[in-house]
């Protein structure tokens, strides 16, 4: 049995999320390289890691509970992403010790950055319905790209229905629903992807009131 002690692929721990401060960390990796990154997480608080990187690739992340991630052997993983992002609710989370890998997948190295910060997911108000523009409308006009999470509690509607916008403005955006859990491009009970504005009309034999959406 051989015993290394800081074997050259671990990086400095993370601080736990639950600090007001939000974790990062750099690196390059480079094509099949893997870099990983301890952090203990002491209760169910929701949080959220994604990697921002320098120039038209990304590396791929990878999160694994109790032991390093591989590459068929992880808890969530996001691959083939110009900017990967993880997230984790309360309902996915036992509190623990978690391994964050970053592994290059593209011939020439990349320089990125890892961040780890607390997830908090805005409530949306269920709009009446009055006008077609919505009177309950939540705007966003940074024009920073990268995953936005809303939760929203149903109601019961008057038509039948239940309609979701998504007005873009400027740049490009994709729309997605899940319930109980958080969308992904992979993985979304409901999606727009058109170019341009998105938005799906659901009937309401496909929901109940006060079920926990996700946008």
């Amino acid at each position: 049995l051989q015993v290394e002690s800081n074997p050259a692929g671990f990086r400095e721990a993370f601080k736990p999320v639950t600090k007001p401060t939000m974790a990062e960390a750099t690196g390059i990796a480079t094509n099949g390289s893997w870099h990983y990154f301890r952090v203990e997480l002491p209760d169910t608080t929701p949080w959220h890691v994604r990697i921002e990187a320098v120039g038209s690739t990304s590396p791929d992340l990878y999160v694994q509970r109790g032991k390093v991630p591989q590459l068929a052997d992880y808890l969530k993983r996001s691959v083939n992403a110009i900017n990967d992002s993880i997230t984790f609710l309360s309902g996915d989370i036992v509190p623990g010790s978690y391994f964050i890998g970053v592994v290059g997948s593209s011939p020439t190295p990349v320089s990125y950055q890892l961040s780890l910060e607390p997830l908090v997911v805005p409530s949306l108000v269920w709009d009446p319905g009055t006008t077609h523009e919505g009177t309950e409308v939540v705007t966003n006009l940074t024009g920073v790209g990268g995953d936005y999470y809303f939760r929203i509690t149903t109601a019961n509607p008057a038509l039948g229905a239940w309609r979701t916008a998504l007005k873009v403005m400027s740049g490009e955006a994709n729309l997605y629903l899940s319930r109980g859990q958080l969308p992904s491009p992979s993985a979304a009970d409901f999606r727009s992807e058109r170019v341009g504005s998105d938005g799906f009309v659901i009937s309401s034999t496909r929901f109940l009131p006060n079920e926990d959406w996700y946008l």
